[in-house]
Formats: structure tokens, C-alpha cells, sequence
């Protein structure tokens, strides 16, 4: 490696921005490893049925198996720190919309679309052709394409196969940033008092819920995954929650501050009751009031809690998250959740030609895994090295000039490098 590149892959990945939160990072790369992991899991069953069962991995499938609860770990990010940035802009006299989409649109847009298209044009085809992707013919796939590039494909086919299933993770976050600046400008509005705006956050974390509850009345028997996963208006419970958190930062910080001094251990440990809660009752195919109504409510409490609990320093589980170590995989979290289907379904096509060869036993599992992890964390690096972060640095600078006043990041440098 010569001395440019040396430097190009610690400035990207290494050097680490000083900041208020960096337990954040720790959050972040864990969100992406379990739902890796998850994915690991979810996507081998499906290509050999039966075969992970087989394994008996016991306590191990079973947290493996409910590694999709990283995603709302990643939801509950982003809404405290997007709901942050445009809380202050609002203090300092309003939010500067164009300044904030440019800078969203360099962050999203990139890294998407060239997964998006690569996974059409090449992948789509192989997985589809080796029979593990749901034995989709890859004409349907290109059919349901345009839903994927106009971020609406978790509302027109939802859980179905498309080129890029993990994307509509992606749409919920699109379309929360499509609204939440022009609902916060209008709440500001109407309502400069702070304890109107302030219930009115509080009830808006609701709506999800209440929205869950109505599909329930009316459908007693429909499960999570039959489409309330993947809805916007049904999944957002996390992103809500986030913006009620970065509510209470901007304007009771000091308060807040108090609190997580005091009991920041306590605080994280009620987020893991919460999140015990959901791994213990709930689960996505159980039409059962719990999982469907209440699920992703009790688990967006839980993330928020553990959340609070890393604005500390003084606790353990702040310190535990703000090690440098996390520091890398929180920087490519956005790659690695993109492009890890590729050495997922690449080993399997390599070295598991005779189905099930691979995954004959707990260690070969965790070798599979081991190298999945692995192969997506050098892809996604690459992909942050020569793609995201160079856009990222444009993005910005254009999103100061559009914006004034530093659009909202340079008040906020301590959640500049979260953010990206």
C-alpha cells in the first residue's frame, strides 16, 4: 500500500472527528453487523430450508434470528440526529431546505443507486439464476426495478423480491426526510410555545402505532410481514422517537445532560428490559396483539433508552460504545448494509456448489459467517474510500454555500462526522 493510499484509508476510516457522541459509533456498527448477521440467517434458510435448524445453534439462531431489531437501532440514529440538526437550524431562525436535501441527496443517492444497478445488471441475474433468490426470474426483478430507484418499492411490492430487498429500509428513511423538515417549520409555526410542540412530537410518535392498531382491528389474523414492515407509516416508530429525543437535547439539554450523569447505566438497562420485551413476545409472522401493535413501539423505546444512555460519558455502556475500535464499521454502516448480499451469495455460489455443504456445523457457520462480515467490510470500504466520501466532502461544501450560516452542520461539528 503506497503512502497515498495509506493516507486516504485513515482519513476515511481511522481519524476520527472530535465530537459530543461518539458512543454513537458504537451503536451504529453494531446496528450493522447484527443485521449482517441477521441477514446470514434469514437469506441461507431460504436458499436450503431446514438447514440452519439443523445446526442446533440454539441460543445463537435465535438472537441471530431477531437481528432485524439493528435496523431500528439505525432508524432511532437517524431521527435523534437529522431531528437535532434541524432543531437547531430552527433555533437559529429557520431550517435551510435546500442546504439540508443537497446534502441528503449526496449521502443517500450514490452509494444507492450504484448498488441498486449493480445488483440489477449483474447479481440479480446470478442469485435469481442459482435459484437463491426466492426463484424470482430476473425479469421480474428489472419489472419491479423502477419502484426501487424512486424510493417507493416498500409500499408497491413490500416484502417481494426486487433487486435490492434491503432498500426499503431505505424508503422509510427517504420519505422521513422528505417530510420532517416541513412538518417541524409548520409546528414551529403554529406553535412557538414550547409545551404545544412538545405534546404535539409526543402524539406524532404515536401515529405508527395507532396505524398498526387500526390494520389489526380490521385484519386480526395479518402479521408484521405481510406488509406493516415495510410500510413508512407503520415502521417509523424509531425515526419518531429519535426526533423526540433531539427535542428534549435542544431544549432541555442541561436537563437531559443531569439525568444521564445520574443514571445513564439505569437508563440503558431499562432499554434492554424494552428490548428484551420485543425478542421475547413479539416476532414478525405472529398475529398476536403484542408483536403487531406494540412490537416496534416497545423496541424504539429500548433503542432510545440505550441511546440516551451514550450521550453520557461517565457510564459504562457510553464507554463501552465510544471505543475508537467501533469507529470504522460505523463509518461504512451505509456501504456494508448495501453491499452485503454480494459476498453473502458470492461464497455460497462458490463454495457451496452441493446445497448444504458449507453448513454442516456450528464452527463452518461461524467460518461463513466470519467471512461474510469480512469480505462486505472490505467491499463497503472500498466503496466509502473512492465513492461516498469524496461525495460526502462535495456535498458539504455546496450544502454551505446553498444554506448560509454553515447550513445547520457548522453549529453542530460534533454530529458533522454522525450525520455523514
Amino acid at each position: 500500500m503506497n503512502a497515498a493510499l495509506r493516507h486516504r484509508v485513515h482519513t476515511a476510516l481511522l481519524s476520527r472527528a472530535d465530537g459530543r457522541f461518539p458512543a454513537l459509533d458504537g451503536l451504529r456498527a453494531l446496528a450493522a453487523v447484527t443485521v449482517v448477521c441477521f441477514h446470514c440467517v434469514s437469506w441461507v434458510e431460504l436458499a436450503y430450508p431446514g438447514r440452519i435448524a439443523s445446526l442446533r445453534l440454539g441460543t445463537i439462531q435465535r438472537l441471530l434470528s431477531n437481528g432485524w431489531m439493528g435496523v431500528d437501532v439505525f432508524f432511532v440514529l437517524s431521527g435523534f440526529l437529522i431531528g437535532r440538526i434541524l432543531f437547531l437550524q430552527l433555533q437559529d431562525g429557520g431550517i435551510r431546505f435546500r442546504a439540508f436535501y443537497v446534502r441528503r441527496m449526496f449521502r443517500i443517492f450514490p452509494a444507492y443507486y450504484v448498488v441498486l444497478t449493480v445488483s440489477l445488471l449483474c447479481f440479480a441475474p446470478l442469485h435469481a439464476f442459482a435459484g437463491l433468490y426466492r426463484n424470482t426470474p430476473w425479469t421480474t426483478l428489472l419489472h419491479r426495478s423502477p419502484a426501487s430507484y424512486l424510493f417507493v418499492s416498500n409500499y408497491v411490492y413490500g416484502g417481494q423480491a426486487t433487486a435490492l430487498d434491503r432498500g426499503w429500509s431505505l424508503c422509510i428513511e427517504e420519505h422521513f426526510y422528505l417530510v420532517l423538515p416541513a412538518l417541524l417549520a409548520m409546528l414551529f409555526a403554529y406553535w412557538p410555545e414550547g409545551r404545544r410542540r412538545w405534546v404535539a412530537l409526543l402524539a406524532l410518535a404515536f401515529v405508527p402505532l395507532a396505524a398498526r392498531a387500526v390494520t389489526y382491528v380490521s385484519r386480526p389474523r395479518v402479521v408484521l410481514m405481510a406488509g406493516l414492515y415495510f410500510e413508512s407509516h407503520t415502521h417509523a416508530d424509531g425515526l419518531l422517537m429519535g426526533v423526540l429525543i433531539a427535542y428534549l437535547f435542544v431544549h432541555y439539554g442541561a436537563g437531559l445532560t443531569r439525568v444521564v450523569s445520574r443514571f445513564g447505566s439505569s437508563i440503558a438497562a431499562a432499554g434492554v428490559v424494552c428490548i428484551y420485551a420485543s425478542f421475547h413476545w413479539g416476532g414478525l409472522m405472529r398475529p398476536a396483539p403484542f408483536p403487531v401493535i406494540f412490537q416496534f413501539f416497545v423496541l424504539a423505546m429500548g433503542c432510545s433508552f440505550v441511546l440516551v444512555s451514550c450521550l453520557g460519558e461517565d457510564n459504562v455502556v457510553a464507554r463501552l460504545f465510544a471505543h475508537r475500535a467501533w469507529h470504522p464499521a460505523a463509518r461504512i454502516s451505509y456501504g456494508l448494509y448495501l453491499v452485503h448480499p454480494f459476498p453473502l451469495f458470492g461464497i455460497v455460489l462458490l463454495f457451496d456448489v452441493q446445497p448444504g455443504r458449507l453448513l454442516t456445523s456450528l464452527p463452518r457457520f461461524l467460518a461463513f459467517a466470519g467471512g461474510v462480515l469480512s469480505l462486505s467490510f472490505l467491499v463497503a470500504a472500498a466503496l466509502f474510500i473512492w465513492l461516498e466520501d469524496p461525495l460526502l466532502q462535495h456535498g458539504a461544501r455546496l450544502s454551505s454555500r446553498l444554506g448560509g450560516r454553515g447550513a445547520g452542520l457548522a453549529v453542530v461539528p460534533e454530529v458533522r462526522r454522525a450525520v455523514e
